[in-house]
């Protein structure tokens, strides 16, 4: 039952976009004569009651729609409780962004008495040997 509801509105669906791809194309070939337009107008118009005997009067509204989708009724209100057993230990750690993380902090040298990214241990002026 529920597959010939998927299929019967996909096939609905399919019928929708190609009336309305054949009524784009209508109105390209009519909008350059007055003619072809009234033409179109008064072809429409005369179908509006035709339609309205064939189409049920009252239409679903979006939640009847997903309720007859799904196959059941959607509540109203829904209930949500904590959980009563949390066994949790130590704490989640976040991931810092590049935006969070601080810039190298500048220190003065101990060997060359600049301010800069080094100190003693590291400073490029140590002579290696």
């Amino acid at each position: 039952m529920r597959s010939l509801k998927i299929l019967w509105r996909w096939q609905c669906g399919k019928k929708n976009s190609d009336s309305r791809n054949k009524f784009e194309d209508l109105i390209q070939m009519a909008k350059n004569s007055e003619q072809g337009m009234d033409f179109l107008y008064s072809s429409l118009t005369n179908l509006v009651q035709p339609l309205q005997k064939i189409t049920p009067a009252a239409r679903d509204n979006k939640q009847d729609e997903y309720e007859s989708f799904l196959g059941s009724k959607i509540p109203n209100e829904v209930n949500i409780h904590p959980p009563n057993d949390i066994k949790s230990k130590g704490r989640c750690k976040r991931i810092r962004r590049s935006k969070d993380m601080k810039a190298p902090s500048k220190r003065k040298c101990g060997k060359c008495k600049q301010v800069g990214n080094h100190d003693a241990r590291n400073c490029p002026n140590n002579v290696v040997g």
